[in-house]
């Protein structure tokens, strides 16, 4: 179908590249024109909107951002980008009254639940009663038929944290239900995984193992690891470090530097290569591709690597790729289970360039090196990764 270049839809896409050339002003032109064109048309108006946040103006961006939400096509994603503006703020209420927006006008938004279920965890005791009062309800009214696990899990959370009101039990029904789907994705289980854990500290007895038996089901299965294992096991033996090429394939690098394809990750995806100048570094190969966890793969964000068990150097190798946009991408690293980057920001070393972070005497005690990644906003990215015996 051949559109006019009149046509809103038009008007809109030529915003977007003209946006990409950063010139903005005429960027607005476009939005402006589009909107005239087609009032009820919703993307120009919430582009807008990510125009002038980027400027600075967020009270317009706001305004922009809760026009766009209810137009043609619904738009969950304006609810969300308001919300991330709410939490920058530190007004975690509205910040989760506009994501629960956004599960309103698409039950089955995994990013809108999964930022729900982040803010419920980290400010439970902070958010005013007006924010749970009526939550439960407000859930079931929305709920899909039959309800999904990402639904569920996100009720099994509600249920489990509101303050003065827990009901672990009401919260282990829930989740039970959305294992007994039987959907297994990873945007799944790593959700569901995580909640496993949270009600696991809060029963005992038959419960307790019910819900052992439900992690059981969901856990990536321990043999997975096959002929892989016995490399890196034997590698790390002969006294060479381990490199991981995260996202990529095996890389030879100048001096003889040998990194291997990237294994042992529990979800994710490749990102798209990137093949130019890399700041910082002498190593731009390393650092032109990177796996990225999606905000809703939960627990299963990160790497198991099998070690004998001992002490290790670890480091980690980053670089940010896509988003010129400060705190688009920012996420908690955890090694061992304890975190040792908070808040880390990829971008803080600037855009296409190189960043690596070392920890000394980190102890492995159960034959697996765990490295997990927990999303505050965006999706983690992680570009290598070395592991060194001391």
């Amino acid at each position: 179908m051949h559109l006019d270049p009149g046509h809103a839809a038009c008007l809109n896409l030529a915003g977007m590249d003209l946006h990409k050339a950063g010139r903005l002003d005429k960027t607005l032109e476009a939005f402006d024109r589009a909107i005239r064109v087609s009032p009820e048309f919703s993307w120009p108006r919430a582009n807008r909107a990510g125009v002038l946040e980027h400027r600075g103006e967020i009270e317009k961006a706001k305004e922009g951002y809760r026009s766009a939400g209810h137009l043609y096509p619904k738009h969950p994603g304006a609810f969300l980008a308001l919300a991330r503006i709410f939490e920058a703020e530190g007004d975690h209420a509205s910040a989760l009254a506009s994501t629960l927006e956004a599960i309103e006008l698409a039950p089955e938004h995994a990013r809108a639940h999964s930022r729900a279920v982040r803010v419920l965890r980290e400010r439970a005791r902070e958010l005013p009663a007006a924010s749970w009062n009526g939550l439960q309800e407000r859930l079931q009214a929305s709920a899909p038929e039959p309800a999904s696990p990402v639904f569920l899990n996100t009720r099994a959370v509600a249920a489990l944290l509101q303050p003065g009101l827990e009901d672990p039990e009401g919260a282990m029904a829930f989740l039970l239900a959305a294992v007994d789907s039987g959907e297994r994705s990873l945007r799944v289980r790593g959700a569901l995984l995580e909640t496993i854990e949270e009600l696991m500290a809060a029963l005992d007895g038959p419960a307790a193992e019910k819900l052992a038996a439900a992690r059981a089901a969901l856990e990536p299965r321990g043999d997975a690891l096959g002929e892989d294992a016995k490399e890196v096991l034997a590698t790390v033996a002969a006294g060479r470090p381990l490199r991981i090429n995260c996202g990529g394939g095996d890389l030879e690098l100048a001096g003889g530097e040998s990194w291997s394809a990237d294994a042992f990750f529990l979800a994710g995806q490749a990102s798209s290569p990137w093949r130019g100048e890399v700041a910082g570094t002498e190593r731009d190969a390393l650092y032109h591709s990177s796996r990225c966890f999606g905000e809703h793969e939960g627990a299963l964000s990160g790497y198991r690597v099998p070690l004998a068990p001992g002490e290790y150097r670890v480091t980690l190798h980053f670089c940010e790729l896509t988003t010129c946009e400060p705190g688009a991408r920012r996420f908690d690293v955890f090694i061992e289970g304890r975190r040792v980057l908070p808040g880390y920001e990829p971008l803080v070393a600037g855009l296409w360039a190189a960043d690596h972070r070392r920890f000394e005497g980190i102890e492995v005690s159960d034959g697996i090196l765990d490295i997990r990644f927990a999303a505050r906003w965006g999706d983690p990215c992680i570009a290598a990764i070395e592991v060194e015996t001391r």
